[in-house]
């Protein structure tokens, strides 16, 4: 059976998930120190965030359990809802509307309780650069009306 566009864009997000979820506790680690601390063969399994093995967790905060993706997934996910919400863009004013939907959902997770896995320094900038630029133009809305 051949699968179909959806099956082969929801296993992509799927793997794009587990991958990131595999790789997320080696972040900022050497592949020495993971080797030293996990074992020779490295991370072949879920490994929590701050696992015990480790002597020196980089990543601060919650403590996710073993299989938990990154904000990497989860901004990913946020372009693929905005590419559902926006359709296929095929004039300059549907790339418009897909680039509002992302910048919408980036932002909204940015503010978002579930902004606890490691968003970067520039994700920070850049999201809340988008947020003041949207209030900005809300506002320029309302007195024009």
């Amino acid at each position: 059976m051949t699968p179909t566009l959806d099956d082969r864009i929801a296993g992509s997000l799927l793997a794009t998930a587990v991958g990131d979820a595999l790789g997320y506790p080696h972040e900022f680690r050497t592949v020495a120190q993971v080797r030293r601390e996990i074992g020779p063969a490295g991370l072949v399994d879920f490994v929590a965030l701050q696992d015990p093995r480790f002597t020196r967790p980089f990543i601060v905060g919650t403590a996710h359990p073993p299989g938990t993706f990154t904000d990497d997934t989860q901004m990913t996910l946020a372009v693929a809802e905005a590419l559902i919400e926006a359709g296929r863009p095929r004039t300059k004013a549907g790339h418009d509307a897909l680039i509002q939907a992302m910048g919408r959902r980036f932002v909204d997770w940015f503010f978002s309780d579930d902004t606890d896995r490691s968003p970067g320094e520039t994700t920070g900038i850049a999201c809340k650069a988008l947020h003041d630029v949207a209030a900005r133009l809300d506002a320029a809305r309302a007195t024009t009306g």
